[in-house]
Formats: C-alpha cells, structure tokens, sequence
C-alpha cells in the first residue's frame, strides 16, 4: 500500500528546484555569451514560487519579475547570433559593448526590486505562520552554540566557575550588539551579487571606446588589443564571486529548511487557497499550453543565414508537445493521442530536415564546383525532399492544433449574454462558436500558404534567391496573427467548465 507522504515531502521536490536553479545563476556572462543559461535557472526559479505566490503580493511581483528576466536572458543570446552572424568584424566591438551594457542595466532595474520583494514576501509569510529560522541572527546562533557548549560541560562537570563567568560575560557582550538576521544578510548578498556580476560583464567591453581613431591628435591607448585578457580576468573573477554567493545562498536555503514546523504550516496554507480557488489550476494549464503554442508559432519563421536556420523548425512541435502535457485533462483521449503522436513523428522529420540541410549547405560552401550535376542531385535527396517530407507533417501538426483549438470551443465556450426573444442561449451559444472559429480561419490560412511557400522557397532557391523575403514575410504574418487570435478565444473560454470536465 501507498504511503501518503507528509506535507514536508510535498514540496520537497519544489525546494529542490533551488540548487540547481542557484548553480545556473552563479556563473559569470561572457559579454552576450550565457555558457550556463540564466532563462533555466529563472524558469526553476518560477516554478518553485508558483504554490506560493499566490499567498503574497511579493512573490507574484517577483514571479513577474523572473518572467521579464527569462526574456532579457533570451535577449541576451538572440544578440549574440545576431552580432556574429549578421555583422561586420570592424562592427562587432561597439555591438558587443551596446547589448551587454543595455540587457546589463535592465536586467538590474529587475533583479534589485525583486530581491527585495523576495526575502520581503518569506519573512512576510515567517510572520503570518510562526516560522520562527527566517529571523534568526548570526550572533543568535553563536549564543545557542555557547549554552548549549555550557550545559555539555556542565553535565559534564568539567565547568569552573570562572569559565562560566567568562562565558556568560562574552553572552551578555554579544547580547548588546547590533543584529541583522540572516533573511536581510541574504537579501544583501544576492544584490550585491547581481551588481557584481552585471560590472564585471560589462566593465571589460569598455575597451571598445578604444577600438577607433575618433580624435586624429589625441594619444590612442591601444586598451582593446588587451580586451581578451580583461575579459579572462574579470570572468575568473566573476566565477570566485559565484562561488562565494552560491555558498552562501545554500547554506541559508539548508539553513530555513530547518524549520520542519514553519513548512508545514506553509503546505497547509498552499492547500487551504487551492481548495478556496479551485479554478486557478485550469486557468494556469490554458495559460502554460497558450505560451507554449506562441513559442511555437515564433519559431515557424525561418532565418536563413549562409544554409543553417537561426529558429530551428523541430521546436514548433516541441513546444506543442509541451501544450498538448497542459491540455490533455480537457480533451477526448483519442484525439490527444493521435496529436501526441503526430507532434513527435513530426519533431523527428524536422530535426533530420535541419541536419540534412546544413550537411549540405556546408558541403556546398566548401565546393567549387557548384553547377554540376552531381550538386544538384545532393541538393534535391538532401534538402528538397526532406523539406517536401517536412511540409507535409507540418500540415499534419496545423490540422491537429486546428482540431484541439475547435474542441476546446465546442466544450468550454458559449455566450455569456442572456437569451433574447430571437434566439435561445443555446442558439447564442452555437452562435459565438461560429464566430470564434471563424476568428481563427485567417491564421490557418496563413499556416497552409506559410508551409506551401517554404517548399516552394527550396524549389526556386537555385535560381531565385530573393524568394526568401516572401517566405520570411508570410511566416512572419502567421507567427503574429495565429498567437495573437488565440490570446482573444482564451477569454471566451469557461474555466468553470474546464474544472467540471477534469474531476
């Protein structure tokens, strides 16, 4: 038989989310280069606070705030391809220095405010639920060490009257001083270390100013042929500041976990809100499964730079397998299995498509003999056949998204108004369902045109090479079009009725 585990258990896989999201945050930015991605770490990050940012106006704030970083961190990286993919070596200094400086000081008009509301919202809820570790002292612990070091020597009697005057003098002297608790020096650490690691990004890419003769008789300082060296020293140390922080952030994580009573207390409190708002789970699973739909959609614009596509195809339908994972209490099982089905076998084509196509744009730069036929022959077995492959699972996945879309309006939708002499509310019913398909049918056409003409793109590259912008331009009118109609059906959509056809 199944154990039923204990409130401490029930959220300690969420507190696990902590260390590995901590580790993911310590490392130091190499100007727009993220080698361990900050956007994982911030995404951990939300997904341990989401049980209780419900209970505090700080920590929905801070949830916001991870969000606006997640996109500062994507932004981060998009600069970084977009610098060494689309600009010049003379251009790339000055680049270099604008993003790292502008994402720098966004990234910290965020980061400072939402630390603070942080450690702010934990001792909130320490108040609330007698969590009694959040408020504690260093020179708390020193005294709780030192008494208990009495009562050890005591019982032990190997405690004279002058050392226990000696050490009751030193208590009484560390009972005057001034304390901060360890939930403030905490809140201390993490802006400081946020400050810390935005400087020393940024500091180093200041030696662009350097990079060009912008006074013909003033004395030029050649400070940019040293900024590799500048970057190594200032990234070590950002690493030895990493470190320091990460210590000290798991030492007082492992410290608050402690206080077994203040958790429970908290898993109780989660679970009294969730049973008073049961409608906020279908809500955040409609939500979750919308973003992962509009990541998709941006992802079906291609960007072609010398064969290789920046926004990889295969993740459309990674992230609508991610959706369908949000979705699949409210729709019929056999649908969510053929779309599940569907999704994967296309993530599969398209990943082979990608390789295969980069496979032979770089065995074609590296060839100088371009017009033969054996070129051709590549061209058509490795690139237009996959993509042809391709294009038709991906009308696959667009008819399945067009399905799951129709069936949550046919089951959660209806008119919110009352019936009128002309109509029943039923009829307004089927009505308003009519109108929202309708809404849709402009973003599917733009999909079916969008997947027609990226074959078609393939078909006249060899000799028609501005086909890109047309194909670029419809891609891009779905991928705005199709997230933004669905956005407008999600507030037509009755979590009500979701939560009755969950239970």
């Amino acid at each position: 038989m199944r154990k039923e585990k204990t409130a401490l258990q029930r959220i300690h896989w969420r507190a696990v989310l902590w260390l590995p999201a901590l580790v993911l945050l310590s490392n130091p930015n190499f100007h727009t280069l993220d080698l361990l991605p900050d956007v994982i770490g911030y995404l951990l990050l939300l997904a341990a606070l989401r049980r209780v940012s419900a209970l505090d106006e700080s920590f929905f704030e801070v949830s916001r705030a991870l969000r606006r970083l997640a996109w500062l961190s994507v932004a981060r990286g998009l600069g970084f391809v977009w610098i060494f993919s689309s600009t010049s070596a003379s251009e790339q200094p000055t680049l270099l220095l604008l993003v790292t400086f502008v994402i720098g000081v966004l990234e910290l008009i965020v980061v400072l405010p939402a630390c603070h509301q942080l450690f702010h919202g934990l001792s909130y809820l320490a108040t609330r639920l007698d969590g009694t570790v959040v408020f504690e002292t260093v020179l708390t612990r020193r005294i709780a060490r030192l008494n208990a070091r009495m009562e050890r020597l005591e019982r032990k009697g190997g405690l004279t009257a002058q050392k226990r005057q000696r050490m009751e003098r030193r208590v009484r002297a560390w009972s005057r001083q001034k304390r901060r608790d360890i939930t403030d020096r905490a809140c201390v650490a993490c802006q400081t270390f946020a400050v810390l690691k935005t400087v020393l990004c940024v500091l180093p890419e200041l030696a662009a100013l350097a990079h060009g003769a912008y006074d013909v008789g003033a004395v030029k300082f050649p400070w940019y042929s040293y900024i590799n060296g500048f970057r190594a020293m200032t990234f070590f140390a950002g690493i030895i500041v990493g470190i320091v922080w990460l210590c000290r952030m798991i030492s007082y994580c492992r410290y608050i976990a402690t206080d077994t009573p203040f958790w429970e207390r908290l898993e109780a409190k989660c679970t009294e809100d969730e049973l008073a708002h049961p409608s906020r789970v279908p809500a955040r699973r409609l939500r979750h499964a919308l973003v992962c739909i509009t990541v998709g959609c941006a992802f079906c614009v291609n960007f072609y730079v010398d064969g290789v596509n920046l926004l990889p195809g295969m993740i459309t339908p990674l992230c609508l397998l991610l959706s369908l994972v949000f979705l699949r209490h409210y729709l019929p099982r056999a649908l969510t299995r053929l779309c599940a089905v569907i999704f994967a076998v296309n993530t599969g084509v398209s990943t082979y498509t990608y390789l295969s196509q980069i496979g032979f744009f770089k065995e074609f730069y590296l060839s100088s003999y371009h017009g033969n036929w054996n070129v051709r022959v590549a061209y058509t077995d490795r690139v237009l056949v996959p993509t042809v492959l391709e294009a038709v699972f991906a009308l696959a996945t667009l008819t399945c998204l067009a399905l799951i879309v129709s069936v949550l309006i046919d089951r959660y939708t209806g008119s919110h108004g009352a019936a009128t002499y002309r109509y029943s509310k039923e009829e307004l019913g089927v009505i308003r369902r009519s109108q929202l398909k309708r809404h849709l049918l402009l973003p599917l056409i733009f999909g079916v045109i969008a997947t027609v003409m990226h074959v078609l793109y393939f078909y006249w590259l060899p000799d028609r090479e501005m086909i890109w912008l047309v194909d670029f331009g419809i891609a891009l009118a779905f991928a705005i079009f199709a997230p933004w109609r669905l956005w407008d059906v999600r507030e037509d959509i009755d979590v009500e009725l979701m939560l009755v056809s969950e239970k």
